[in-house]
Formats: C-alpha cells, structure tokens, sequence
C-alpha cells in the first residue's frame, strides 16, 4: 500500500546513509497518514507510519481506485488531486 501511495503522492521516499524510508508529507497529515518514532528492543530508534481515524476512512473511502491508479492515466491523477485537496 505505501508503494501505491507513493506513487499518487500520500508518501514520499527519502534516501541517506545508504538506506530508504517511508515518511509522510502535508498532504498526508491532512489525509490523517502521519509518522510516529519507536525504539525496538534492541534500542534502535525506528519510524512507523500510521493512520488516524481520518486516515483509516481516506483509505477505506478510496481503496479500489488507489489500487487501480494508474500514474500514466491523467484521469486518475486528477482524481487523486481533488480527493487529497479537500
């Protein structure tokens, strides 16, 4: 799911010191999707995203047409603009 979301702009990808992660933007937030810091049981501090009730109803709400987005169909795009708009 995070793949597709990035894709449409709910997530972004940030790389340093030779690894990738999963972190949340302003659209995002508004969507109710945001980033919590943890520490594992071995100490080691981690990021998890995670929804709200908001953003638990956003991804109910849209399910099917984030799973068939399509980056190539300008449509789709533009649907996704309004909906994360709002």
């Amino acid at each position: 799911m995070n793949r597709k979301f990035k894709e449409i702009g709910l997530l972004d990808e940030v790389s340093s010191e030779c690894k990738t992660k999963t972190v949340t933007n302003d659209i995002s937030h508004k969507c109710g999707i945001f980033t919590e810091s943890f520490t594992s049981a071995n100490g080691f501090p981690y990021e998890k995203v995670l929804y709200n009730n908001e953003g638990k109803e956003f991804l109910l709400n849209n399910l099917i047409e984030i799973l068939e987005y399509n980056m190539e169909n300008e449509e789709h795009v533009n649907h996704f603009k309004e909906i994360m708009m709002k």
